[in-house]
């Protein structure tokens, strides 16, 4: 699977990631490929024109951002096939020099191909190995596509793991990874999307800010409540129950009834009964 530098066509020489190098592969059983890489420093894509015995056209490679675009975390690349398609176009099938495989088989569309799977499997991968579906042109109506036979599939697959392994280990990787990043930061519209997912974060810590100063402030009452009571507040009088009729006679403590329980004190002197007092005398006073 190591590559073979051949020559270079730039003067900085093959160790330059903007140099257009062209070295071999090894792809097993489906013998050597000549490649003819290119790196594009602005979009971080590398153009592979590849040739061999069962093989020849484009694949171009660049690393595959399913969310947020991160150079140190990449896990698979996507391979197109073909260059790309003229402005006005934006169906795959237009793509000029679309790789074609045992001369009659046309690849189409794109891949994607898990790296550590190329890594392990190397030249003897298969499409489900690489978590790959590779599609090509309905010969029988040449407007259609639909998934390569078995065969195909594994000679495919085998090239597009010994591509991406190269992709992986070779001189300017990182630069092709931060140039890719940076495109698809700047195409993508992600900073735009970004500040709407900020402003929609600082509306919602707001919204719980205010909440949870409402559960605080309700904590407190419960509190306050809990070590400091209501005083207790007697009934109103045209609330409280009709006073007794007669109010009990109070015993004092030789037996004897005194005064009504609750009763106030008379200071008038007790007066006679007439019916037990003799008469007084004519003339006398009374």
């Amino acid at each position: 699977m190591a590559s073979t530098p051949l020559s270079s066509t730039s003067p900085s020489g093959p160790s330059s990631p903007s140099a257009c190098e062209t070295f071999t592969l090894n792809a097993g059983p489906y013998g050597t490929l000549e490649v003819r890489a290119r790196p594009d420093l602005a979009t971080g894509r590398l153009r592979c024109q590849v040739n061999g015995l069962r093989v020849r056209g484009v694949f171009i490679i660049e690393p595959d951002f399913p969310d947020n675009p991160d150079p140190a975390a990449i896990t698979r690349v996507k391979v197109s096939y073909g260059d790309l398609p003229p402005a006005h176009f934006h169906d795959a099938r237009h793509r000029a020099n679309r790789p074609v495989l045992y001369s009659t088989v046309t690849l189409v569309c794109h891949s994607f191909v898990d790296l550590a799977a190329a890594q392990s499997g190397g030249s003897t991968s298969t499409p489900y190995t690489l978590g790959a579906t590779i599609w090509r042109q309905d010969p029988a109506t040449a407007s259609e596509v639909v998934e390569v036979p078995y065969g195909t599939g594994r000679l495919a697959a085998a090239i597009l793991a010994v591509l991406a392994v190269h992709w992986l280990q070779r001189p300017g990787a990182d630069q092709l990874r931060l140039a890719a990043a940076r495109h698809a930061i700047a195409t993508g519209n992600l900073i735009g999307q970004q500040h709407r997912r900020i402003e929609a974060a600082e509306q919602a810590l707001a919204e719980a800010e205010q909440h949870l100063a409402l559960q605080r402030a309700e904590l407190l009452r419960l509190r306050r409540l809990l070590s400091h009571p209501y005083p207790y507040r007697a009934p109103s009088p045209s609330s409280a129950p009709a006073a007794a009729a007669v109010s009990p006679t109070a015993v004092e403590p030789g037996g004897q009834p005194g005064a009504a329980l609750g009763a106030a004190p008379s200071n008038v002197a007790e007066q006679p009964d007439p019916s037990t007092t003799p008469a007084a005398a004519d003339g006398e006073p009374r």
